[in-house]
């Protein structure tokens, strides 16, 4: 039996050879699609078996957006009002995003999980005023948070359906660190080794896990407890996490019955079953939970490639080669997320998506950052495939037609890491016998007013970045250049915001046989991370051409004849609604 694999060795050179000798035959192209999404779609061909060059040659952009949008997440972005959002929660079947930081008047924002449109914005104002970073949900529809700086020691509990409110204070400790629901009961860990728990139902007090036998009312010795930032429950234990150690508790004795050191101290950390995974800057350690009588020991300790913003792990299938739980993470400075295998801690993938704090909810992975909300869907991603088709996305600057270069263009901006803008930028420039210098210059960039002391008012410089820049026309005919700069973030500093790039957008017309063209502008008082600069469209003329445009549009032309001469010219599409202007204007001064 010959098997599908087997007809694809097969086919690859067949195919090749075929679109080789026939892709410019027009007529045949739409039969030439037809066949080959057969092929894809039966499994005897892979969309990674065609070279980007047949697949350019036959208008398949779909297909290219398929496998970029793949391996890039399929990436779904909303950007959020303001600044400082939580992770997303999954509450009844929606994706919450919460305030951060001042949140009396801040609604909760929820959105539909397949579109990631917003859904609906709710608020309580009994909630928002005592709500902190802390919060858990239980029953898919009842948010308990606390932390807030209103009063640290209170928490909230919101029955979204009902609109319910209720609240409680600490009988034990101060300041809280978690919140978890067990069983019909409420704890909550604070600072002072403590746990308190409650009747989930009438909220009455039923007592405290302590880390220490004996209470104590000095401050200083108060101060030395741990601050229980995590709890969770294993094998009829009651789990707490401090800062250097892990406390396990009875949970029917309420008596403490092991402590011992966490594999990193002051880290953060989730759970996992009978597992905790701890993270500090590079570095994560899994180890079980030592709910028995046995000694620290299993702990498995790595290191990512960058430090690490937030760890999940989750069952449930994200990639295609997943085979078991897999630990998920958001690497800091916008270095994308990594995949480990749980069982053997393999690096299993990276992908250059955003985000600080995840959510994994029906296969997809969720994220936010200071300002925006991402959805991302990675199961049809091939890494080993995508970067071989990848290398095969590199025109040759004399192939590089400017239908082509728009297409390239469009995906270069969405999918820069995939294909670079500058060097796609580079090629064109040279097929139009143009060449692009830039530089960045530290100096004076302006001036502030400011109010001394005694109210005074004075004048301070500012100093930044310029950024520099010359173009030179080595063809024998004159270009009219429209060059846009993208340029975001900061060097040195961790950037939370390039997902939002400043722009602007410079035109020149050169002349030919070695003419050039320079500028420069203001970036800011920092100097940029990311820097783009590409041509959104290079136009042939003469100068003499270029000239007679410029007296066209000019108020004091009145050749209507000349304006009709430029508005002729398909060449000049993006003059012509201020000729079109033109026209009209001189329409109206002739009637009269």
């Amino acid at each position: 039996m010959i098997h599908k694999k087997h007809i694809r060795c097969l086919l690859l050179p067949l195919l090749g050879t075929l679109l080789l000798f026939s892709l410019a035959h027009g007529d045949e192209r739409a039969e030439k699609r037809k066949k080959i999404r057969y092929a894809i779609n039966k499994g005897i061909l892979t969309p990674y078996d065609i070279p980007f060059r047949h697949y350019a040659a036959l208008d398949m952009w779909d297909e290219i957006d398929f496998i970029l949008a793949a391996n890039n997440g399929n990436a779904i972005m909303c950007k959020m009002p303001g600044k400082y959002y939580s992770r997303p929660y999954v509450i009844s079947d929606r994706i919450w995003v919460f305030k951060n930081g001042e949140t009396e008047n801040a609604p909760v924002y929820v959105f539909d999980p397949a579109s990631l449109r917003l859904a609906d914005q709710l608020k309580n104002k009994q909630f928002q005023a005592y709500q902190g970073g802390i919060r858990t949900v239980i029953n898919d529809h009842v948010i308990i948070a606390g932390g807030a700086n209103t009063d640290v020691d209170m928490a909230v509990i919101w029955n979204t359906r009902t609109d319910e409110v209720r609240t409680l204070k600490l009988e034990a400790g101060h300041y809280i660190g978690a919140i978890a629901v067990e069983m019909g009961k409420l704890y909550i860990g604070s600072c002072g080794g403590k746990i308190n728990v409650w009747d989930m139902d009438d909220l009455s007090f039923l007592g405290t896990y302590s880390t220490r036998p004996e209470e104590t009312t000095d401050w200083d010795a108060f101060n030395r407890q741990a601050c229980i930032t995590g709890i969770h429950f294993f094998n009829n234990r009651l789990i707490g996490v401090g800062e250097r150690d892990i406390f396990i508790w009875d949970i029917d004795r309420k008596n403490l019955v092991k402590t011992y050191e966490k594999a990193l101290k002051n880290s953060l950390f989730c759970f996992f079953e009978g597992f905790i995974a701890e993270y500090k800057n590079d570095v994560f350690a899994l180890s079980p939970l030592l709910t028995g009588d046995a000694e620290p020991d299993g702990i498995r300790v790595s290191k990512a490639e960058n430090p690490i913003v937030d760890l999940q792990i989750t069952p449930e299938k994200l990639l295609p080669n997943q085979k078991g739980p897999v630990i998920v993470m958001s690497m800091r400075h916008n270095m994308g997320m990594r995949f480990y295998d749980f069982n053997t801690l393999e690096l299993l993938d990276k992908a250059p998506l955003r985000g600080d704090t995840l959510q994994v909810y029906q296969n997809r992975l969720f994220a936010t950052d200071d300002q925006n909300i991402y959805r991302y869907d990675i199961r049809h991603k091939k890494s080993g495939p995508y970067r071989e088709f990848l290398k095969t996305i590199a025109p040759d600057p004399a192939a590089l037609t400017p239908e082509l270069y728009q297409q390239l263009l469009k995906r270069a901006c969405r999918y820069p890491h995939a294909i670079s803008p500058n060097a796609l930028s580079e090629k064109f420039l040279a097929r139009c016998q143009l060449s692009l210098h830039h530089g960045f210059r530290y100096g004076k960039i302006g001036e502030q007013r400011l109010t001394d002391e005694a109210g005074e008012p004075y004048r301070e410089e500012v100093f930044g970045y310029n950024l520099f820049y010359e173009i030179r026309n080595d063809s024998d005919q004159g270009r009219y250049i429209t060059l846009k700069f993208d340029w975001g973030g900061e060097y040195g500093r961790e950037n939370r915001t390039d997902a939002s790039l400043s722009s602007a957008t410079r035109t020149a017309f050169i002349p030919p046989h070695g003419g050039r063209e320079a500028g420069h502008m203001v970036i800011g008082e920092k100097e940029p991370r990311q820097l783009f600069v590409y041509p959104l469209d290079i136009t042939e003329m003469s100068a003499v051409y270029y000239q007679g445009l410029q007296r066209a549009l000019g108020r004091g032309n009145q050749s209507l004849s000349l304006v009709n001469t430029y508005l002729r010219d398909k060449r000049l599409k993006k003059w012509h609604s201020e000729l079109k202007k033109r026209k009209k204007s001189l329409s109206a001064e002739s009637d009269k």
